[in-house]
């Protein structure tokens, strides 16, 4: 299990130390280190892979406002890339799932050959900042069962500060009273929980004496100064852990891309704030042989320079325990007579004579009188004239179950609710088996290899473009709403209109290639009847002059209304009518006349009121 602050960034790799990169803190760093110690005492060479890779991280993006309140996941999604990339250089790893709460994220991989055994993966998340109101302090949490052990991974990022000794310590207890999953488990309820993070906790020693320690490799001092070392002792946080042998210096804090701890104005003490713990619970009973808390196969941490924290890693060598399927079913087969009903349920009748029996309440409370000889009842009554009790204990049930009882004298015999049930059990525990050993033989597929989609079949070649625009037909177009006014004349074009129909032909709904102006007819009282009697035609719409010039038809002129004068020598030419959006209220009439009306007597002024009569 590894944690890294990265400082907000995705910081792969280091552009000054390019020889530096993620193999030296996941894969070769502990390996190289193991190898240069020699052991006089064991000649234990391991070379098996790691099974399960938990990586933990702080600090995925910058902890500002706008991260805080919605936290972007870039960066999460391409160290998921990144990580997966590293770790399958010699040995293949399967991304079971990732989960991030701001700036903090959690990654967990294993080996495919493990997937198949593994079940119920679950992840929860706690927030710890301001109060438990925001995420940039909290811890993430991944879960899941592994044969027949479970596994719980968490990641924490406490509170930064010198002197925040009980707010680190309160972080630790919400993580641990919240974190909750949906299987019904807690943090502490698992086989193993493994917790790595940021603890931030620091060591009360001042600054020049904690790096002149460093520079002499004298860590036994400085771990008697450390927080969460005395915290620990004290009973505070983290009962029941376990941590490796710090033999490195401390984590925290570096200038970037140097090996000088912090130089800034505040100048903050080295401390060891990345930390790994793990414990396993311990099970009732005798222990079985050879059982082991889990052993510490290496821990350090890595020259990673591009964040001001350096990557720590543990390695940790632990049992998974795995059921034995031809034990489960032998010890099945032998509890399996000596279980009642599944809810503890018998039924007592009348041996003889049931139907003249009068079941009673003094006759029921004997009935269970002598059923407590085999247990505890917790309750009985009658129904439908027999006698149904419960025990407590479905084992006292079927010891009860085919005994024969005397009470209120009157001989019981006491049966089970469901003749078959021992049959139903049975049927119920294979289908079990059955499901356990699918998924243990079979497996199941990595959870990053999801079913490829198929792509959408792709275009032999792109479709062809129309060498010129649309056309449109004068005979299909969509009718109009109502019939059009009466067309002007014989003069009309005959191309426009058709002799036959007398209608107004069709107009193309389509504005693309016509700008036609829209018209509002006059609305009469009694619209005529449309019929092939002697009556006239029905109104057309005049056709607009079309220039043979051009495509684009231009709308129509708007009239001017003039005051009326003498009546013409000719009929007027014809006008389309005014483009209201209420009916004209007479026809519209010609154009001007070229000098102005004459005044007319008695009329008053256009727009003056009419005078108001006065009382006498």
């Amino acid at each position: 299990m590894g944690t890294y602050n990265i400082n907000g960034g995705k910081h792969f790799r280091s552009v000054v130390y390019k020889d530096v990169s993620l193999d030296d803190w996941l894969l070769d760093g502990w390996k190289e280190s193991r190898n240069d110690l020699v052991s006089l005492e064991t000649s234990f060479e391991d070379n098996r892979p790691i099974d399960v890779y938990a990586i933990g991280f702080e600090e995925m993006v910058d902890l500002d406002a706008k991260n805080i309140m919605n936290a972007s996941g870039e960066n999460a999604r391409g160290w998921a890339e990144e990580l997966a990339k590293t770790l399958n250089r010699d040995t293949k790893y399967s991304l079971v799932t990732f989960h991030q709460l701001v700036g903090v994220c959690l990654y967990v991989f294993v080996r495919p050959e493990l997937a198949g055994s593994i079940r119920e993966v679950l992840v929860e998340e706690v927030k710890t900042g301001m109060g438990g109101t925001t995420g940039n302090k909290g811890a993430v949490a991944i879960s899941f069962t592994y044969a027949a052990s479970s596994f719980c991974f968490l990641c924490s990022h406490f509170a930064a500060g010198q002197t925040q000794v009980q707010e680190r310590n309160s972080d630790y207890s919400e993580a641990v009273k919240r974190i909750a999953f949906d299987n019904g488990r807690t943090v502490l309820s698992h086989d193993y929980v493994f917790w790595c993070g940021d603890f931030n906790y620091r060591i009360n020693m001042e600054r020049e004496e904690v790096k002149d320690a460093v520079s002499r490799q004298e860590f036994s001092s400085l771990l008697a100064a450390d927080q969460l070392h005395v915290e620990r002792a004290a009973g505070n946080v983290f009962q029941g852990f376990h941590e490796g042998e710090i033999v490195f210096a401390p984590t925290y804090k570096y200038d970037l891309f140097s090996d000088d701890y912090d130089t800034s104005e505040k100048c903050r003490v080295p401390a060891w704030t990345d930390r790994v713990l793990w414990r396993r619970r311990t099970p009732q009973g005798p222990l079985p042989a050879g059982w082991s808390e889990g052993e510490i196969v290496w821990y350090g941490r890595a020259e990673l320079k591009q964040s001001d924290h350096r990557p720590v890693l543990a390695v940790v060598d632990v049992q998974a325990r795995v059921v034995d399927r031809v034990k489960r079913e032998q010890v099945i087969s032998e509890l399996l007579p000596s279980l009642g009903t599944h809810d503890g349920t018998v039924v007592v009748t009348p041996a003889t004579g049931a139907a003249t029996v009068d079941i009673t309440e003094e006759l029921v409370g004997a009935v269970n009188s002598c059923l407590a000889a085999w247990g505890e009842v917790r309750y009985s009554r009658a129904v439908r004239g027999a006698v149904w009790a419960q025990y407590r204990c479905c084992e006292s049930a079927g010891q009860a179950v085919g005994r024969r009882l005397s009470a209120g004298g009157v001989e019981w015999q006491v049966s089970p609710q469901h003749s078959n049930w021992q049959d139903s059990l049975a049927e119920e525990l294979s289908l079990v088996t059955d499901q356990l050993s699918q998924l243990q033989v079979q497996g199941t597929p990595s959870v990053t290899e999801a079913p490829a989609k198929k792509p959408p079949p792709r275009p032999v070649a792109p479709p062809s473009r129309p060498s010129a625009p649309p056309t449109f037909s004068r005979t299909d177009p969509p009718k109009p709403v109502r019939p059009a006014p009466a067309r002007p004349g014989p003069e009309a074009d005959s191309d426009f209109f058709s002799d036959e129909s007398q209608v107004c032909p069709d107009l193309p709904s389509t504005l693309s290639s016509y700008s036609l102006a829209s018209l509002s007819w006059p609305e009469d009282d009694h619209p005529p009847v449309m019929n092939n009697s002697s009556q006239p035609p029905p109104p057309t719409a005049p056709r607009r002059n079309i220039p043979n010039s051009r495509d684009q038809v231009r709308p129509p002129p708007v009239p001017v209304r003039s005051l009326p004068g003498p009546p013409p020598s000719e009929p007027p030419p014809f006008s389309p009518p005014v483009l209201a959006s209420e009916p004209p209220s007479e026809p519209p009439l010609g154009p001007p006349p070229s000098r102005p009306p004459p005044d007319l007597p008695g009329r008053p002024a256009v727009g003056a009121p009419p005078p108001v009569p006065r009382r006498r």
